[in-house]
């Protein structure tokens, strides 16, 4: 019997651009595509969006907006704020949440993993389970032994062994479907320690957190919850998502830029619409940040 799955999200791939980074470790579906050296202005953007503009003669234009890309001044901001975004695209966190999108099973393994310890070193123990153990049936009769020994370099080895072998049971026995929510065990604002993000998360005023398909199932704490809502819910559920957990932060202000170019904050929400020199902003807080849970590989 081959394990239950919720139905994959539906991807519209963006035609532009290439990541700048990749990790060895996993990759994202959805990365851009057209190479970086290839800058873009307003004249190309023109083009891209109306392609019946190529060639156009300037008598075929209309008076305002002929005059309009002709302005120094535009086409110099206008220029500017397209290569901003452009790089602020390239910019994108890879999380394995997003990797392992298509499978909440695989994710809420993940995330157990992710919980109080760093990316780097629990990413690649997370594959190794995976390749041993490669379904929820063959992980729910695991030998406990076995898989102590396999996660032991994580810390926790015996409360993580319990609890994937439990949550492995659960989720056969009552598999996550869209539109059945369960009533969740957690406090909605948590600066609960996830990704050795609590030096640097924030907190809200605990409440109830809201119900969710995965609620139900062992070890679905605020990290798990929260993942699975950013990358596995259908819809725009994502923009409900408030965070404590910083990776995951990043990726939100970096969604709501580059969708509907909005300011987004955990505290507060979406404050505005960004403006130029808090793209730059962000950029620069990215590409500190090296992305990938401290998996990088440079390109």
């Amino acid at each position: 019997m081959s394990a239950p799955t919720t139905p994959k999200k539906s991807r519209i791939p963006a035609p532009y651009f290439s990541p700048s980074r990749t990790s060895r470790y996993f990759s994202c579906s959805d990365v851009p595509t057209k190479p970086r050296n290839q800058a873009r202005t307003v004249h190309v953007v023109l083009a891209e969006v109306d392609s019946d503009l190529v060639g156009v003669s300037d008598q075929q234009l209309g008076d305002s907006q002929t005059e309009l890309v002709r302005d120094p001044a535009f086409l110099c901001f206008g220029d500017l704020f397209i290569q901003t975004y452009d790089e602020l695209w390239r910019s994108k966190p890879i999380l394995i949440q997003e990797h392992l999108s298509g499978d909440p099973w695989t994710l809420l393994i993940a995330t157990t993993f992710l919980n109080k310890t760093a990316g780097k070193y629990a990413i690649p123990i997370f594959w190794e389970v995976l390749k041993k153990w490669p379904t929820p049936e063959a992980l729910s009769a695991a030998n406990e032994s076995e898989l102590v020994e396999l996660i032991t370099p994580l810390g926790l080895q015996r409360q993580r062994a319990k609890r994937i072998i439990k949550l492995s049971n659960a989720y056969l026995k009552d598999p996550p479907l869209p539109g059945v929510l369960h009533r969740s065990k957690v406090a909605g604002a948590s600066t609960a320690a996830c990704s050795g993000a609590s030096e640097d998360s924030w907190s809200l005023p605990a409440t109830r957190y809201p119900p969710t398909p995965i609620s139900h199932l062992p070890g679905a704490g605020p990290y798990a919850l929260d993942s699975y809502r950013i990358f596995c819910a259908r819809d725009d559920e994502w923009k409900s998502v408030r965070p404590s957990d910083k990776e995951l932060i990043k990726y939100l202000k970096w969604k709501w830029a580059v969708t509907s170019f909005d300011l987004w904050e955990p505290e507060s929400g979406v404050l505005r619409k960004i403006a130029l020199e808090e793209m730059q902003a962000l950029i620069a807080e990215l590409a500190a940040a090296h992305g990938c849970h401290g998996l990088l590989d440079r390109v």
